[in-house]
């Protein structure tokens, strides 16, 4: 298996900016609010299998 890992990115609402996320739900690294929406680094999609 090979895992790919995308680094996570979110939209603070106080800050009206897309910042680096560390964690799903975290604060925001410039104003330290919750109020942040995940955008990236939440994916996951398998792109092959094999089975013998």
């Amino acid at each position: 298996m090979e895992i790919v890992s995308v680094p996570g990115a979110g939209w603070c609402m106080l800050c009206a900016e897309t910042v680096p996320m560390q964690e799903l739900y975290g604060a925001c690294p410039k104003c330290g609010s919750h109020q942040v929406q995940a955008t990236g680094g939440t994916e996951m999609r398998v792109k092959e299998i094999e089975i013998e």
